[in-house]
């Protein structure tokens, strides 16, 4: 299970992520989808901590089986 609560990611005065929420359970598939510049590689970033985010809570089971799929997901 994945829970993110109010991700915020911003660079100098401008947030390119604000207050994102997801709840992800085992077994469910999910996309993320947008237009170009919409901030999709750069929450999967935040979550594999490739960059330093703000949040109030974020936690998961299995990091490791975790960051294998983002690491999948792109290429």
């Amino acid at each position: 299970m994945i829970q993110i609560h109010d991700l915020n990611f911003k660079v100098k005065d401008r947030f390119l992520l604000q207050n994102i929420n997801i709840e992800i359970n085992k077994g469910e598939l999910i996309a993320i989808v947008g237009p170009n510049g919409a901030g999709k590689s750069t929450f999967l970033s935040c979550l594999a901590n490739e960059i330093a985010y703000t949040t109030k809570h974020f936690s998961f089971k299995d990091k490791d089986e975790f960051l294998q799929i983002v690491d999948r997901l792109r290429k």
